[in-house]
């Protein structure tokens, strides 16, 4: 899953849900904070790098 334009509220609650499912997540620009811009990348750790590379390159 990744998305762009979250604001805070629509990440808040669903980043503790992830993270307490074992999920990963990371901002899409390594540089800002996760709750800073609403751009955002999730996935299951088997997943989450593989991913996190293919997003980031397309970006």
């Amino acid at each position: 899953f990744w998305e762009r334009r979250l604001n805070v509220w629509d990440l808040a609650a669903g980043l503790i849900i992830l993270r307490e499912a074992g999920g990963l997540a990371s901002p899409i620009d390594e540089s800002l904070d996760i709750l800073g811009d609403g751009q955002i990348i999730c996935s299951n750790e088997p997943l989450y790098e593989t991913f996190l590379a293919v997003v980031r390159n397309a970006a």
